[in-house]
């Protein structure tokens, strides 16, 4: 038997923007990190009720819009601009008036490169501000060397409260009693298998191992690996691109988690996120223990 309970809240406090507000999350990436972190940005806002928009930086580099907040999440690439943000940097370095532009930035580095360590958000935010646009909070800088978790949690809690500061919508406090429901059921589809929201979340697709094997001797204690793959139709390449491989847990240390946990690996979990969110498990239906510690658990 399942035990429901009414929860207490405070209220009196605006639980979500006025309608119609709108807020803009530009990201400067090579390797996805910063794109990502834009769209987890997005999402919290979202939550909110903003109609939120997820860009590159060039994608703006002929001027930032005054009608809703702009969010940067940007990285620097030895000192210089990602390649999505070339266009951004030298319109920057322009003369324009920004007054009516808010923004706030979210740096990200690694200070084991002391010499460009936060060097393009940094420039970004000061730059910005010359120009005579307001911060909506100030920078964070994320450290891929520390805390990195902890600095955009951060972010986003200053983020999220500014965001209801500013934009908050008086009539939209806490809940005072349960809501009913629409209808008596509700119904989803499930096509496919049970990794495709994962590939999806990152982007990824099949392709066929054509051959494989080993570069270093037998018993070598770093063993290295040639691994060729077929391109599926549409996939290019060029030098230098990344292969993004979706690992499974071997089945040894996956009966090991589950001996550690106490649980059967047989058992059907069904996962729901509180709220829709980018960092979590990716994971759209039923999923056994067995597949969640094979493929959702590092």
């Amino acid at each position: 038997m399942e035990a429901t309970t009414t929860p207490v809240v405070e209220t009196g406090r605006s639980t979500r923007v006025r309608p119609g507000t709108r807020a803009l999350f530009l990201h400067g990436s090579n390797y996805g990190t910063c794109r990502e972190f834009a769209a987890q940005l997005a999402d919290e806002a979202a939550v909110l009720g903003c109609d939120v928009e997820v860009a590159p930086l060039d994608a703006y580099a002929e001027g930032l819009p005054t009608d809703r907040p702009v969010v940067i999440a940007a990285a620097s690439y030895n000192g210089r601009p990602t390649d999505d943000a070339l266009a951004f940097a030298t319109w920057l370095k322009g003369t324009h008036d920004l007054t009516d532009v808010t923004y706030a930035v979210l740096g990200v580095g690694d200070r084991n490169w002391a010499a460009t360590y936060q060097h393009l958000p940094t420039r970004i935010d000061a730059r910005l501000a010359e120009l005579g646009a307001t911060r909506l909070t100030d920078r964070a800088a994320a450290d891929a060397s520390g805390d990195l978790t902890g600095a955009v949690r951060e972010f986003t809690a200053r983020l999220r409260a500014e965001l209801l500061e500013t934009h908050g919508d008086p009539d939209a406090t806490d809940a005072v009693g349960p809501v009913e429901p629409a209808t008596g059921y509700k119904v989803r589809t499930l096509t496919g298998g049970h990794l495709d929201a994962l590939a999806e979340r990152h982007g990824l697709v099949p392709m066929t191992v054509t051959q494989a094997h080993d570069l270093t001797a037998p018993g070598h204690p770093r063993r290295k690996r040639f691994v060729r793959v077929a391109l599926p139709d549409g996939i290019g390449y060029r030098t230098a691109d990344h292969l993004t491989v979706l690992p499974a847990n071997v089945p040894a240390l996956v009966e090991r988690a589950a001996a550690a946990l106490g649980v059967d690996l047989d058992t059907v979990l069904d996962i729901r996120p509180a709220r829709p969110r980018r960092d979590g498990l990716a994971a759209d239906r039923p999923v056994t223990v067995r597949q969640l510690l094979t493929n959702h658990w590092s």
